[in-house]
């Protein structure tokens, strides 16, 4: 569950361009990051398998809290507002 929170303010702040947010030596960042041209994509990025390899996790169980738990408790969060 820890690792979806933190793929998910991860993917937050590199979606919302938040450099700030983020440590420039972290090896999950675009390549192009850096750049003062660099502008964030539209897909939504997924750091949960880099994650588990760095930190000994299950890849496909994190995965499927992601997919099962995290997003539809997520999606209720924002439905109820």
């Amino acid at each position: 569950l820890l690792l979806c929170c933190i793929d998910w303010i991860y993917a937050n702040a590199l979606l919302g361009a938040r450099k700030d947010l983020l440590n420039c030596d972290f090896e999950g960042l675009p390549e192009d990051f850096q750049s003062v041209s660099w502008k964030p994509g539209t897909e939504v990025p997924c750091i949960i398998q880099l994650l588990c390899d760095r930190h000994d996790g299950l890849v496909v169980e994190a995965k499927t809290i992601k997919e099962h738990w995290w997003k539809p408790h997520i999606k209720r969060l924002f439905e109820k507002k």
